[in-house]
This record gives structure tokens, C-alpha cells and sequence, in this order.
């Protein structure tokens, strides 16, 4: 059990440790972004998750060509990578919740193994809101970069 902990605690540190980011230096030495889409609109967040995307005339936006917009900026790609991650892992912590719940459900006469069941559920719960966070946290930042850009402004994201 202890190197069960010590293994996914090492698994969910390491993105961390492999994403860190790096030091802004100062604006002057930024380079400004040479990719200025043309005929773009800005992009508005409206809701939760990768749903809730539209241009600012109300058209709505899928993950997919929301991807495709935001990667005309160059220093995005290391948000929609890291926002990519985050979003598999907030996946992989509800399907283990509701896994978890299930086999809750099925030992339900063992009330040790039901007990240490649930506890388990309602960790992977928090963890994926937590994931959730990181995903719209990375998301966010890459559509600030894009539509500065799409303003004319520099990046002020790195």
C-alpha cells in the first residue's frame, strides 16, 4: 500500500515537475507574436469545461477548432498542451470515481471495503475538479494570448 501512494503521488507530481514554468523576463525582451490572425474575433468563455467557447458575436466555438484558433499564436502551444493533459486527466478521474462508487455499490455488505471505497471516490472527485481547474486555468491563458493578438498587443503570457 505504501508504495501504491508513493507511485501515484510520484504519477501526479511529475506533470508538474515536466510543465513548470518558466521565468518572464522583462518586456522589453519578450519577442512580440509575428502571427496576428486575420479576420478573427475575439474568443469569450460563456460556461464550465471545454463547451462553453464562442467568438464574440455569440457563434459558439468546439474544443477542436478552439485548438485550431488558438494555435495561430505561437506561445500557445505549451497552454493547449498542458490544458490537453490536465483535461485527460480530469477524464481519467471521473471514470475512476464512478468505478470506484460501482464497486462500492457491489460490497455493499462489506462495510470496511465500502468505507475505504467511497473515501476513495470522493478523493478522485476533488481531484478531478482540481484537474478541471488546471485544464480551464491553461485554456485561459492561451485565449488571453489570442486575443491580445488578435488586438494588436503582445503576448503576456510565456
Amino acid at each position: 500500500m505504501r508504495k501504491f501512494i508513493i507511485v501515484l503521488l510520484f504519477f501526479l507530481t511529475g506533470n508538474v515537475f515536466l510543465y513548470s514554468e518558466e521565468s518572464i523576463e522583462n518586456d522589453s525582451e519578450q519577442p512580440q507574436s509575428s502571427v496576428v490572425p486575420t479576420g478573427s474575433q475575439l474568443i469569450l468563455y460563456n460556461g464550465f469545461g471545454a463547451w462553453g467557447f464562442s467568438f464574440y458575436d455569440g457563434s459558439k466555438l468546439n474544443y477542436r477548432s478552439l485548438k485550431e484558433n488558438l494555435a495561430l499564436i505561437p506561445e500557445n502551444e505549451k497552454f493547449i498542451r498542458r490544458a490537453d493533459t490536465w483535461n485527460i486527466f480530469s477524464y481519467f478521474f471521473i471514470g475512476a470515481a464512478f468505478g470506484l462508487i460501482a464497486g462500492a455499490m457491489y460490497f455493499a455488505g462489506d462495510d470496511y471495503t465500502r468505507d475505504i471505497l467511497f473515501s476513495s471516490a470522493h478523493c478522485s472527485i476533488i481531484l478531478f475538479f482540481g484537474s478541471e481547474h488546471m485544464f480551464n486555468r491553461n485554456i485561459n491563458k492561451a485565449i488571453g494570448n489570442y486575443n491580445f493578438s488578435v488586438l494588436g498587443a503582445h503576448v503576456i503570457y510565456h
